[in-house]
């Protein structure tokens, strides 16, 4: 058995007795579905992961606040599937969901936001929507420039994604500079 249906047989045991044992919106149903999802995400089997994440949706509408950050971490699951499925007014309108949410849950220069607006730039950014994916990564790297310090990975990302957006507008030399 590969470690992938090793893992997944072990969740679905798991569900299977939270079903026989918990009311049906318990939030440890939520968190195996979500583990499933990430895992069908890791192994590329998309639909899959779609599905589960659904579920630990409609479980965290019902029981979570709507400023809980398990909210927003659902919501921003759900926007890299639908990016991975090329489904990008879908990914943007929950990546937006997501950052609503933190906006509502954390200080204003929270790493977290710093990842949910790379993730719409970058969505942006796909669209052809370059203008709109530079003002977007201007917000993570605000943030990160505040927070992290200067050799950290996150903010190398978001460096790099400006210039790789700078680079899709033909501004060469503004590209080389990030």
């Amino acid at each position: 058995m590969s470690d992938y249906a090793s893992v997944l047989s072990f969740y679905k045991k798991a569900i299977e007795i939270r079903h026989k044992s918990l009311p049906p919106n318990h939030h440890f149903l939520s968190t195996t579905y979500n583990n499933i999802g990430e895992l069908q995400m890791e192994i590329d089997n998309f639909p899959v992961a779609l599905k589960y994440f659904e579920k630990v949706l409609q479980i965290r509408l019902k029981t979570c606040s709507p400023y809980n950050s398990s909210l927003a971490i659902t919501y921003n699951n759900i926007g890299l599937i639908h990016r991975e499925m090329g489904d990008y007014s879908q990914a943007i309108s929950f990546f937006q969901k997501s950052l609503g949410t933190k906006q509502k849950t954390f200080t204003s220069y929270h790493s977290s936001l710093a990842i949910t607006y790379n993730n719409i730039g970058e969505i942006n950014q796909l669209m052809g929507e370059f203008s709109q994916a530079l003002m977007s990564y201007q917000k993570p790297l605000e943030i990160q420039e505040k927070t992290f310090s200067l050799n950290h990975s996150e903010l190398a990302t978001t460096y790099e994604n400006i210039g790789i957006t700078h680079q899709s507008k033909e501004n060469y030399a503004i590209a080389l500079s990030f």
